[in-house]
């Protein structure tokens, strides 16, 4: 049976390019949402009971050392993700997309098998750790462009709302599976378990991107990687003012809204819960967002667009704020799963906008100045989630980072009214 017979029946997932680009998404995500998970464990362990003192203007103040190397995390991963990020963007219209991703996604396997043999070779400390942050961000800063370019490739364009669903959910999936894995590995061996299945799952996705048969064609428009290229992404998205401020709140959100750092001060200072509770923790955000994925990936044509994105977001940072004021392990995992759906809708709606609004001749240039926004906000929220927690404690850290979140929503729909009325579905597709 061929794909467009079976297409109807089973959507994104009845082409077999884009099923083996969601088995590469699928994968690689595992790994590097387990890595993330390990490696703030494994900083939170070998800083936790340390103290750092620091001196303001006459005034000696004691931080938690764990609190400011977990903080520290999000900011070695800051700057490889902008630079690397932009030049992934130019690189995108400049090359064979599939090839990029397949030769990048490599590099990040051999990173993580550098990390597991000096794991197990107990030569690893805190700026190893980092330093192993920052050449994974950065590699990912060149895949993900392209590995959003390449969506719209793999299915045709009535069935894009669903694959742009399809690859939220796996993302999703997988960020539900990596922490309850990686807490099972940590917890019954130790992390150095955890970075051996990394690294064994970081390959899959190489394999799914050499069977792909996607090529870009021979007489596609390439951009040559250059300042003037990158001008004229910044200069398309400029002129697009809907997706500029889909960029803007969305990078607000992260920045004041990071929760994943902090996840190993609550479960061990305030739920006294250790490792076990940290993969709890961290599992709710993701749960709540597959059960809204799913939703979402059967019913995804959405109508009131902007409306429903900042009231997801509203409801993240609303949310987000009630996690910091809640002392019940349990209501703070239900409180995260709301987060986790209401992140899954504004993540989608902004996902489809930036795939039906782009034109594929500039698609990986504008992928990577999102990629400044959606990345680059939440390794600015790690840094100052990380900082807050420090001087705050993390629970009113949460609670400050969640209200301002809702403040900046709030703002937003006053200073631009026609965000809120927004809908592709009302517009037509933009010229090849």
């Amino acid at each position: 049976m061929s794909a467009a017979a079976i297409a109807p029946r089973f959507g994104a997932l009845g082409f077999r390019e884009f099923r083996l680009l969601w088995i590469a998404q699928l994968t690689s995500d595992f790994a590097a949402n387990m890595q993330i998970f390990a490696i703030n464990w494994h900083v939170f362990e070998l800083l936790h009971g340390a103290g750092v003192t620091v001196s303001l203007f006459g005034v000696t103040v004691d931080l938690s050392a764990a609190a400011v190397g977990l903080g520290g995390i999000g900011l070695v991963r800051l700057a490889p993700t902008l630079v690397f990020g932009i030049w992934g963007g130019l690189l995108a219209d400049a090359l064979d997309r599939r090839r990029l991703m397949m030769w990048t996604r490599l590099g990040v396997a051999a990173i993580a098998a550098a990390l597991f043999a000096l794991t197990l070779a107990d030569l690893v400390g805190v700026a190893l750790l980092y330093l192993i942050s920052a050449a994974t961000a950065a590699l990912a800063g060149f895949d993900t462009p392209s590995r959003q370019s390449l969506l719209p490739a793999t299915v045709p364009p009535e069935q894009l709302s669903h694959a742009v669903s399809l690859f939220s959910l796996a993302f999703r999936i997988s960020a539900v599976l990596a922490p309850l894995a990686g807490a099972a590995l940590i917890g019954r061996y130790a992390t150095v378990a955890a970075y051996g299945v990394i690294a064994a799952f970081f390959a899959i996705p190489a394999l799914c991107l050499r069977l792909m048969r996607v090529t870009r064609p021979d007489d596609a428009p390439r951009a040559q990687p250059s300042v003037a290229a990158f001008v004229e992404g910044l200069q398309y998205v400029r002129s697009m003012p809907i997706l500029w401020q889909s960029f803007v709140i969305d990078f607000l959100s992260a920045c004041f809204t990071t929760l994943g750092v902090l996840l190993p001060l609550l479960a061990e200072v305030v739920f006294d819960s250790g490792v076990g509770g940290y993969g709890l923790l961290a599992a709710g955000q993701p749960i709540g967002a597959v059960v809204t994925g799913l939703a979402l990936a059967y019913w995804h044509r959405l109508r009131w667009q902007g409306l429903l994105m900042m009231g997801s977001v509203a409801a993240y940072g609303l949310a987000a704020a009630m996690v910091g004021l809640s002392r019940s392990i349990w209501l703070s995992f239900a409180l995260l799963t709301v987060v986790g759906a209401a992140d899954t809708v504004g993540t989608v709606v902004r996902g489809l906008w930036r795939q039906t609004m782009t034109p594929e001749h500039l698609r990986g240039r504008v992928i990577s100045i999102a990629l400044v926004f959606f990345r680059g906000g939440p390794r600015m929220g790690e840094l100052l989630a990380g900082l807050s927690a420090a001087f705050l404690g993390a629970p009113l850290a949460i609670v400050a980072g969640g209200m301002a979140t809702v403040t900046c929503v709030a703002v937003m729909a006053w200073r631009h009214p026609r965000l809120l009325r927004f809908d592709t579905l009302d517009r037509p597709n933009p010229p090849a």
